[in-house]
């Protein structure tokens, strides 16, 4: 009786220990209700998803270019292995944008020959997150005729292989001044 009696409370307690020492391994970052979406946390923002280029850029001296990086998140705790997100150009809100204020009012589009952008990017797990970068490439040399303003590009994610996209959370348009 004895024995069983300091077994009931020794093993209780070994346990207990055991898992208070194991860390849980959980997504960070922008939460979203949809389990197991892509979407664009810059894209749920008081600024209806206008990101301002001047925050996070790099300039790359070698091919003369400017980098934006806009991330993409997947929610949700289910499948950890990466996957590729089909991305696109989409220029319709930066008029409205404009109009709205949203903008500043001497922004224009950036024209096609003056970027690129890929058509696709990769979504992966990394430090707790499921997480990939749209980075669309401005090239310096083409911005001297844009001196004096602002420019855009619009940004959206068009599918995502077997993970379905949040519409609601898809699209973003970068600015930034040219000068």
């Amino acid at each position: 009786n004895k024995i069983v009696y300091a077994l009931s409370i020794v093993l209780p307690a070994m346990f207990e220990l055991m898992f208070i020492r194991c860390k849980q391994d959980a997504l960070t970052g922008v939460k979203t209700k949809e389990a197991v979406k892509v979407y664009l946390p810059d894209a749920d923002s008081a600024r209806k998803g206008v990101v301002d280029g001047a925050n996070s850029y790099s300039v790359d001296t070698t091919d003369n270019s400017v980098s934006f990086p806009i991330n993409i998140y997947r929610g949700g705790f289910s499948d950890f292995t990466e996957f590729a997100v089909d991305v696109e150009v989409d220029n319709s809100n930066i008029a409205g944008y404009i109009q709205s204020g949203l903008l500043p009012a001497n922004t224009v589009t950036l024209d096609a020959a003056d970027y690129t952008l890929a058509a696709t990017d990769t979504v992966f797990y990394t430090n707790g997150i499921m997480k990939g970068a749209i980075t669309p490439r401005i090239k310096i040399d083409s911005l001297s005729k844009y001196s004096g303003k602002y420019v855009a590009l619009g940004v959206t994610l068009k599918s995502a292989g077997q993970v379905d996209v949040n519409t609601s959370m898809n699209k973003v348009v970068l600015y930034f001044n040219v000068n």
